[in-house]
């Protein structure tokens, strides 16, 4: 019976082939929207996954008066180390810092943003799982992420291999014990060098041992069941950081799944509603003009269907035809939108600085087996429950199908799909004029020009 609805489904897109390419350009832009907006939704939502420990992981974050700024995610160098000697509620605590500079290997020369200088306990905190080799205890040895070992020495192994790193103005030799998978876009943790924090001793001015410059990112690893806001509390009464350069400085901790969209300047949280909201807008849509022009093709089929009825079809055959039909364009549909997905993922990686893949991984599959019944539902189930009750004399008579109540479901439709479409171009009118307002000189309050 199900090959006999597929069949017949298949006759009719071939049939109506203006209205079925309609439909399925539709539902094509429709699901393509909904499942890039539910895949950045489900990145931005697992962010710092990745690691085992990150329920227990904070960040130390330095408060005061800097001017403009009342917070900074960084913090002086002996803040972790004197956070753990005097709260036993901390299992342990890491400090890093990083620089930009040259790196050299034979000749492959490159600038590079992020070096970290770490030490050991990171990798006990953070999970950074390896490739081949490991951490050394050597201050003048270096691990590498998998995508700067492929940079600088190609698809052979950087174990046991030199590799130069500019270090203020003097060239070191480093030498590679290491290779780590690169960090996922969706940890706030990125670098692809990580060298030894006690090599940093041999810059003088750097002074880590010292409250001098708030340049080192500090993390702390709490013992199971500690309650962070209670923590805090202890720390703002107990703990005071003996600089007087800064007002009302003080350090709490920021837990690190909350850094994402607590802890940094930018409106995370923002950009993700606006993003599921527009995805979400244009699958509805798309659903709405299906069903609308279901309702338009209704009269060419309604022969057909009094036809099955008279000959023993059922409400529930009727049912049945009309929800395969949707499932079959909604099938063709999918398929393509994974297509158009595969071509613009590039671009929105690079517009919205992540690391977005249709890897089969199992959640990613039931999201998108989510999506696609979901559609299938919202876009069949109204016409197959509609046209499988009416009575083979109507349908056999054209002109009671024709009546003013179809037209009525038309029009409102139809402008329900106008309001949606008028108020998503209005957001994103809205949304360029203020991001070209922000881009204004005058905005700045000051003349730029020439100021370094």
């Amino acid at each position: 019976m199900f090959l006999n609805y597929l069949i017949t489904a298949w006759r009719n897109l071939l049939k109506f082939r203006a209205v079925s390419a309609i439909n399925i350009l539709g539902l094509t832009l429709g699901l393509a929207s909904a499942v890039l907006a539910i895949m950045y939704a489900r990145h931005e939502l697992t962010y710092e996954n990745s690691h085992d420990k990150a329920d227990r992981i904070c960040r130390i974050y330095t408060k005061g008066n800097f001017g403009e700024v009342q917070q900074i995610p960084t913090t002086l160098g002996p803040e972790g180390e004197a956070l753990k000697n005097m709260f036993p509620e901390i299992e342990a605590y890491t400090i890093s810092r990083s620089m930009s500079t040259t790196v050299r290997a034979g000749e492959n020369l490159f600038i590079e943003d992020d070096i970290i200088f770490s030490d050991s306990m990171a990798f006990g905190i953070f999970t950074i799982p390896f490739m081949e080799g490991n951490i050394s205890h050597d201050p003048q040895t270096v691990v590498l992420s998998e995508k700067a070992a492929v940079r600088y020495f190609g698809e052979g192994s950087p174990v046991g291999k030199s590799i130069s790193i500019n270090c203020y103005g003097t060239k070191w030799d480093f030498l590679v014990t290491g290779v780590f998978e690169d960090f996922p876009s969706n940890t706030h943790l990125q670098g692809e060098f990580i060298i030894p924090f006690s090599f940093s001793k041999r810059f003088g001015f750097w002074k880590s041992d010292e409250y001098q410059s708030t340049s080192y990112n500090s993390y702390v690893l709490l013992r199971p069941g500690t309650d962070v806001k209670e923590l805090n509390k202890k720390i703002a009464v107990s703990y005071k950081i003996p600089v007087e350069a800064v007002e009302n400085i003080s350090s709490f901790l920021m837990p690190l799944k909350e850094i994402h969209f607590k802890g940094t300047w930018q409106n995370n949280k923002g950009k993700l509603i606006v993003l599921l909201i527009g995805g979400l807008f244009v699958l509805i849509t798309s659903c709405l003009n299906y069903i609308n022009l279901t309702n338009i093709l209704f009269s060419a089929r309604a022969k057909e269907t009094g036809i099955r009825k008279i000959n023993g079809g059922n409400r529930k055959h009727i049912f049945s035809q009309f929800l395969v039909d949707t499932l079959l364009s909604t099938l063709i549909s999918f398929n393509l939108a994974i297509i158009l997905l595969k071509i613009v993922l590039p671009l929105f990686n690079a517009q919205m600085d992540t690391h977005i893949s249709l890897n089969a991984d199992g959640q990613a599959i039931l999201l998108m087996i989510a999506i696609f019944m979901v559609t299938v539902l919202f876009s069949g189930m109204y016409p197959a429950l509609r046209y499988s009750a009416r009575r083979p004399v109507m349908l056999l008579r054209m002109e009671t199908v024709s009546g003013s109540d179809r037209a009525y479901s038309r029009w409102i439709l139809t402008t329900f799909q106008f309001i949606l479409a008028v108020v998503f171009i209005q957001v994103m009118l809205v949304m360029d004029r203020q991001n070209s307002y922000l881009y204004r000189e005058d905005v700045t309050g000051f003349n730029a020009e020439n100021v370094l």
